[in-house]
């Protein structure tokens, strides 16, 4: 059961940040740094959230 949540889990918050906030990018795509070794991926993401039209 563990495994099976920790897939579901990541699927679960990044469909929630979509629908909560579907207006980004990366702050400043060169500015990002990765990690090396066994665990990679970016060490620091800064984004921009746009804002959309007043409700």
């Amino acid at each position: 059961m563990g495994s099976h949540l920790a897939r579901m889990e990541p699927r679960v918050a990044l469909k929630v940040w979509l629908e909560r906030i579907p207006n980004f990018g990366l702050h400043d795509p060169a500015a990002v740094t990765w990690s090396t070794g066994q665990v990679r991926g970016p060490r620091a993401l800064r984004l921009r959230i746009d804002q959309g039209p007043s409700q």
